[in-house]
């Protein structure tokens, strides 16, 4: 890929010929969603993922990028190639009832990766 697939740089990251500089961000004030770091409750499939989200505090109808539903979540990542360490915009599946997080190059879902 070119520069212009990769992964676009943050404001918080400088760059140069000879070397990659990151500044670790500042606290933010104002995190109006905050991670979801904790483990599922439930192993079966009584857990509704969606409600479980919602639950934790995280306001899913404002991710139109994420899509959740009862048993999956689907959304964009970015995942660094092993190649050339590039970053490449993949489709992420997390799906419950299969146990599986699959990615795919595009959100058709026709071809895991």
């Amino acid at each position: 890929g070119s520069q212009a697939d990769s992964r676009p740089m943050s404001d918080a990251s400088t760059y140069s010929e000879d070397q990659l500089t990151i500044r670790m961000r500042g606290k933010s004030s104002t995190n109006l969603q905050r991670p979801l770091t904790r483990y599922l409750p439930i192993r079966g499939e009584s857990l509704d993922l969606r409600q479980h989200i919602e639950s934790a505090g995280h306001q899913v109808d404002l991710c139109p990028h994420v899509v959740v539903d009862k048993f999956s979540c689907r959304g964009f990542l970015h995942k660094m190639t092993s190649r050339f360490h590039n970053w490449n915009k993949r489709w992420f599946v997390f799906d419950r009832s299969r146990r599986t997080l699959t990615y795919y190059s595009d959100r058709s879902e026709k071809k895991p990766r």
